[in-house]
């Protein structure tokens, strides 16, 4: 009853606080999902097979990207197969916020957690869009902007 009304259970930013989310290499280390559960990396979780015409069906068409995505999960390099979609995925983006400048290189990092995955696939997305605090993270690029900003209200 407890966790029909979030006292306990659910994510960690709710009144209960939750439980933390899994990281990727906890996702690749733990058992993998039994029948009935629905967590799990998909790269390690469905079989290539499978996972090739999914992947399709959201867009990725290019076939080297694919076969890359195919030998790094033959290989069990899960992490690198998602990097490696998310990178093509986003490419404009990356190449914009790298050109300009925009992000740090640590924010440009591997992604090693599904919510990176997420909050950095959102932020790209939406490019001078985000406001400071979307998601509960700041906006590089608008961060940045905003101590440019203030430094130059500063000068003498």
């Amino acid at each position: 009853m407890r966790h029909v009304y979030g006292d306990v259970g659910g994510d960690a930013n709710r009144r209960g606080k939750g439980y933390t989310p899994y990281s990727c290499q906890k996702l690749l280390t733990e058992a993998p999902p039994s029948g009935g559960q629905t967590h799990g990396c998909p790269y390690r979780t469905y079989e290539v097979d499978n996972l090739i015409p999914l992947l399709q069906s959201v867009g990725v068409q290019d076939r080297a990207l694919l076969q890359g995505v195919r030998e790094d999960v033959g290989k069990q390099r899960y992490h690198i197969a998602c990097n490696r979609v998310f990178e093509h995925a986003h490419a404009g983006q990356l190449r914009k916020v790298k050109d300009e400048g925009l992000w740090s290189a640590s924010e440009l990092d591997t992604i090693l957690h599904p919510n990176t995955y997420f909050k950095r696939s959102f932020l790209l997305k939406n490019l001078g869009k985000v406001q400071a605090g979307d998601l509960g993270v700041d906006d590089p690029s608008s961060a940045r902007r905003k101590e440019e900003r203030d430094g130059d209200g500063m000068e003498m």
